[in-house]
């Protein structure tokens, strides 16, 4: 039988970049990040002096960035700056469109002042993990950046195939699962290119964890699935899920990031987004009960 492994203490005393797998099949985990009422326990945990994760390690590890020079180019000339500064630039929205929307021909090298550089727009230069501390931060101190919704975070292979077309299908994975919907991310720009510029595309993807999450069995998901042998989910959009570049999450170098929310499945396809909702709900609400017994 799949169920919770390990929740409990997870949820009592969080690690800054550790994930819990929640079930024994399938690769499903939660990070602390990805729960607005488990990042408001460890706000309140922490001014109770109670939690062994001190909101001052992330600020610490920050604070070595400060001393990392970078170097811009533009139209306008050269500018020096810090990592830590170029982070802040790009995860706050108002900067972000001056600095990463607005001069896209803006050029940054990471070694000298001499270069080489790389186009700032093309997101090379991100660190993924530099990346997350940015967003910790953010999250408790409760500045500018919105809490989420439960999230379950994965690694599932899809395949996005190309309807009346001779291009072989692209690989690609659904990376978080969510009530609103998947995101999923692409390897390579030309991959993204040729998705962007269809008319019509199938996703398929193998969902077999889902189908006992938390030791229970879903029989929405198991008619989404259609008996599959290989316990896959397909789905035929009716109108191309790339095309909308305001779904685009974000890009790192070669990996974009694609929201698909479950309004865009097509109608005969809404019972796949219902047995996902379905999962998020349960494992959620066993979530809930354990964090509600630890701070009453």
């Amino acid at each position: 039988m799949s169920a919770l492994k390990n929740l409990e203490e997870y949820i009592a005393d969080p690690k800054l970049f550790e994930s819990i797998q929640l079930f024994d099949d399938g690769p499903y985990s939660l990070h602390w990040s990805n729960w607005s009422k488990l990042i408001e326990a460890m706000k309140d945990r922490h001014s109770s002096g109670i939690s062994s994760m001190s909101i001052s390690e992330v600020k610490e590890e920050l604070e070595a960035f400060k001393e990392i020079p970078v170097w811009l180019v533009n139209k306008k000339g050269e500018m020096e700056t810090t990592l830590f500064d170029l982070y802040n630039f790009y995860i706050d929205p108002r900067l972000k469109h001056l600095w990463f929307d607005v001069n896209k021909q803006t050029l940054i090298s990471l070694k000298h002042k001499a270069g080489p550089f790389m186009h700032l727009h093309s997101m090379r230069w991100v660190d993924y993990d530099i990346y997350k501390l940015f967003v910790y931060d953010r999250l408790l101190t409760n500045l500018s950046l919105s809490h989420r919704d439960f999230r379950m975070n994965t690694n599932l292979k899809a395949k996005f195939s190309f309807w009346n077309s001779i291009l072989k299908p692209v690989d690609g994975q659904i990376v978080q699962l969510s009530r609103k919907g998947i995101l999923v991310s692409i390897e390579g720009h030309k991959n993204f290119l040729s998705l962007s510029q269809a008319d019509q595309i199938s996703l398929s993807a193998e969902v077999g964890g889902l189908l006992s999450a938390n030791g229970k069995t879903y029989e929405e998901l198991d008619e989404a699935i259609c008996q599959s042998k290989k316990k896959s989910i397909k789905i035929d959009f009716d109108d191309n899920i790339f095309s909308d570049l305001n779904a685009l999450e974000t890009c790192k170098g070669e990996t974009y990031y694609i929201f698909v929310p479950f309004s865009k499945f097509p109608i005969r396809h809404h019972r796949v987004g219902k047995a996902i909702q379905h999962v998020i709900d349960e494992v959620e609400g066993v979530a809930s009960e354990i964090l509600n017994k630890l701070i009453a």
